[in-house]
């Protein structure tokens, strides 16, 4: 098995573990054997038509999302060439079987518009397939991508917000009951400021939106770096493209909205006790910080960083169905039986051809350079991890003792013993000490007993202490009188 055929099988591997890809392409195959469980028509159908509101529904939607986020992810990673050019003969025949159905295909085409599953059909029907020139550069990228795309996928709060922008809404919270939470200061820290277990839905995708703005920061700031590249960064924009159409008009409402809020708060007597110095310095940094967020959604919901490819530019025709679905016909009766994608990394077919001797020595060189790679860093954190002081955590031995063998041990050394006269004399310290700490806590005891003489106030203290109280007190008097007239 190749590297590429190696990272496809680790993307699965990947996408299988963190979502439930897998749970859509079991059914995908029920469905071509005839023993599928949902009606797609009814499933894939458009949430503007008729409302999703099952929770089975949702969450096997959300699978369909998740597999065709995966497919979108391969076409990615063949344009960058970590995965074969040519795909396993396999991988072809489910995606030609589960993108070329016509309820999936009017899912990911009419009703959210997705670019990637379609490009990714165009090369499984080798009608086209396109790879940048420059493949090593474009790993780094790819990983740094996955990295970013985690931000989406791993956070609670980031799927509440994301929800909420898609129409969605829970416990009677929706996108209007977050956006009035954006537009009001108060609301706003206090909503950041309670722990995440106490907040509601809409808090949630109060801070969903801290976060996404963060990741989409960092995605500019990638795509920005990988000009170079034009397929790959368009390919990486187009992954996310249904959010960025989506959220064009609601992000810079509520950016709007926060910063109108910000202005309106800093002139009310709220703010008064800021120095004015102090509110000037918040200001100029609220606008700046305002100002890059504008520009940064400005060129993410834009149409620059994706325009090197679309359906037209890229040659998406009817012809690359056809032969997808060519290759689908031709090989129906096997589907039943072929395995995708590797299910676990550990897992291999039952029979495996003979390679070539000049494909095996390649392999051995880039496995021995991988190994070389390693090696390096290891010995680079290890030479960190000296300049440290020690972790409280319990640490592993730095060696076991499986691995230890006789020529690399050292030669026992010999075991000291002790006289009888050195013993007596350690007992005898010891007997000392512990008289020595006998006779110290005894000595309190002897004392507690005696009581402390018990101070006394002279005749004079006494009248020094009447007058003073008599003479608070006509105060005190006196007061209420003067209040008493008022």
């Amino acid at each position: 098995m190749t590297r590429e055929a190696d990272n496809l099988a680790e993307l699965w591997h990947r996408f299988s573990t963190n979502t439930n890809a897998a749970q859509a392409l079991a059914e995908m195959r029920a469905q071509a054997s005839g023993d599928g469980e949902w009606d797609l028509a009814e499933l894939l159908r458009n949430h503007e038509d008729e409302p999703v509101e099952d929770d089975d529904e949702i969450s096997m939607r959300d699978a369909f999302d998740d597999l065709l986020a995966f497919y979108s992810c391969v076409e990615i990673a063949a344009l960058s060439g970590l995965v074969p050019a040519q795909l396993p003969r396999a991988f072809c025949l489910d995606a030609a079987n589960i993108l070329c159905n016509r309820y999936v295909r009017s899912y990911y085409r009419t009703y959210y518009p997705l670019l990637l599953p379609d490009m990714l059909i165009a090369r499984v029907g080798r009608v086209r397939a396109r790879r940048e020139q420059t493949r090593f550069e474009l790993w780094p990228i790819f990983f740094e991508f996955l990295h970013i795309c985690s931000i989406l996928e791993d956070d609670p709060s980031v799927e509440m917000l994301l929800w909420f922008l898609d129409d969605g809404y829970h416990l009677g919270c929706d996108w209007d009951t977050t956006l009035a939470i954006l537009t009001r200061p108060k609301r706003l820290v206090e909503a950041l400021q309670r722990a995440p277990r106490r907040r509601n839905p809409a808090e949630q995708a109060v801070e969903g939106f801290r976060k996404f703005l963060g990741f989409c920061f960092a995605l500019d700031d990638l795509l920005s770096r990988s000009s170079r590249f034009p397929l790959l960064r368009a390919a990486m924009w187009h992954y996310h493209a249904y959010w960025f159409r989506t959220i064009r008009g609601e992000v810079r409402e509520a950016l709007e909205g926060a910063f109108t809020a910000l202005q309106s708060w800093l002139s009310s007597p709220a703010a008064k006790q800021l120095a004015e110095p102090e509110k000037a310095v918040l200001w100029a940094e609220a606008t700046r910080s305002l100002r890059d967020i504008r520009l940064v959604v400005k060129r993410l919901t834009g149409t620059s960083y994706g325009s090197v490819l679309t359906r037209d530019q890229y040659g998406i025709r009817h012809d690359s169905v056809q032969a997808a679905q060519t290759l689908k016909v031709t090989a129906k009766p096997a589907l039943r039986d072929t395995v995708a994608i590797p299910r676990s990394r550990t897992r291999r077919p039952r029979e495996e051809p003979r390679a070539d001797e000049g494909i095996l020595e390649m392999a051995i060189a880039g496995y021995q350079r991988q190994i070389d790679e390693i090696s390096a860093r290891i010995a680079d954190i290890k030479a960190q991890l000296g300049q440290r002081a020690p972790s409280r955590r319990r640490t592993a031995p730095a060696m076991p003792a499986f691995a230890a063998t006789t020529t690399d041990q050292a030669p026992p050394t010999k075991r000291r013993t002790i006289s009888k006269a050195g013993r007596a004399r350690i007992a005898a310290a010891q007997r000392a000490r512990w008289a020595a700490q006998k006779k110290q806590q005894a000595q309190p005891a002897k004392t507690a007993g005696a009581a402390k003489p018990k101070k006394k106030i002279s005749a004079a203290g006494l009248k020094a202490i009447r007058e003073a109280t008599k003479r608070r007190w006509a105060a005190h008097q006196k007061a209420q009188e003067v209040a008493a007239l008022a």
